[in-house]
């Protein structure tokens, strides 16, 4: 079995919003500082918000797959 090198979306999530947490606790005494890890920061939680949306819809296209080949065999959805 091979070591699972990707993230829960949950996991993701979760980082993105401890970065929100982290720039929302800066105090802003040295501008350039400031500025400086804000945007490494938001670069960031950019990125993570891609492969979080990426995970995301991987996950809706199994479900679509899953759903069509369970009505496919004949099981209907009753609510």
């Amino acid at each position: 079995m091979s070591k699972r090198t990707q993230k829960n979306i949950c996991d993701l999530h979760a980082e993105i919003m401890e970065l929100c947490d982290e720039i929302e606790r800066l105090e802003f005494k040295h501008a350039k500082l400031i500025k400086r890890q804000v945007i490494a920061r938001t670069k960031k939680i950019s990125k993570m918000t891609a492969k979080a949306r990426l995970s995301g819809q991987s996950m809706e296209n199994r479900l679509s797959e899953y759903y069509d080949a369970i009505t496919g065999i004949g099981f209907k959805r009753t609510k």
